[in-house]
């Protein structure tokens, strides 16, 4: 037996339907904001394989899954999958213990810069390092910066936080330089002697599409250190055709003006255009 609905009537059952299924969506979004948000979370939903994957393809997963990320309110996938590494239980015990070191990283949730600490496990390869650089100190001749082999670490996208670890232990025990070592840096530039231990440590940021840099940690027998760190920035600016800016220096003033920089307040700034001009496109620094 058929039956035909008349206007009104079809008009009520499709808005009983539709209140359904909005009651339906409603409890599906409560449910997903009531998880909490950890790495198994993130991996179930998005598939990932780890921190190294979400580095790699951090901008074509950030599209991906943009529904997901405005629901939870962070940016990128990677700033949701270091907020997820925070949320990440670790046993008391593993926290004291020398084989992990604690990163505090700086994301984007809900507009606003939100600092997380992620623990790391390092290598007992950095732990030895870092001591024998310590005894170093004292028994190795004073050699220029510019002779040490250089590793930029995060020159793709960002560091990897098991990378700033393992960067961390090792400066522990570079105890000279400007400044306190930076988890939040986004470039680090070690600096390794010929026997492959790391005699200095520089960090770099990007703030609004120029390189500046944060610190220099040192072992106190190479001299240049900030000099080389320099220089490896506008390398660094010019590949990536961005500007540098940096604090204002009176020892370093001749360096600038000879790579481009000009003076504005307390700081020293050069376009990509202006570091194009003086060393062109082959970033070829001394």
């Amino acid at each position: 037996m058929k039956y035909r609905l008349s206007k009104e009537g079809m008009d009520t059952l499709m808005k009983k339907l539709a209140e359904i299924a909005q009651k339906s969506l409603d409890e599906s979004v409560d449910g997903l904001n009531n998880i909490e948000i950890t790495t198994n979370f993130v991996k179930m939903i998005t598939k990932v394989k780890g921190m190294e994957d979400v580095i790699e393809r951090n901008e074509q997963l950030s599209k991906t899954y943009r529904g997901l990320l405005d629901l939870y309110g962070f940016d990128t996938l990677y700033d949701m999958y270091i907020y997820a590494r925070s949320c990440d239980l670790l046993p008391e015990e593993l926290k004291k213990s020398n084989a992990c070191i604690p990163v505090t990283k700086t994301i984007i949730r809900n507009g606003k810069p939100l600092e997380v600490t992620v623990w790391e496990r390092i290598s007992k390869t950095s732990t030895v390092e870092a001591d024998q650089d310590s005894n170093k100190q004292e028994k190795t001749a004073v050699r220029h910066a510019r002779e040490l082999k250089g590793i930029f670490v995060g020159e793709k996208e960002t560091a990897n936080p098991s990378n700033v670890a393992e960067l961390k232990a090792v400066a522990k025990n570079l105890l000279n330089g400007n400044s306190s070592f930076n988890d939040n840096s986004k470039y680090y530039l070690s600096l390794t002697d010929g026997d492959g231990s790391v005699a200095a440590i520089i960090g770099f940021s990007e703030k609004n599409g120029n390189l500046t840099m944060d610190f220099y940690r040192t072992n106190g027998s190479v001299s240049g250190v900030a000099t080389r760190g320099f220089a490896e920035m506008v390398k660094l600016a010019i590949k990536q055709k961005k500007g540098v800016v940096m604090e204002d220096i009176p020892q370093a003033r001749t360096v600038f003006v000879k790579s481009g920089l000009q003076k504005e307040g307390n700081l020293w700034t050069a376009s990509y255009d202006n570091l194009k001009d003086v060393y062109g496109e082959s970033s070829h620094v001394e």
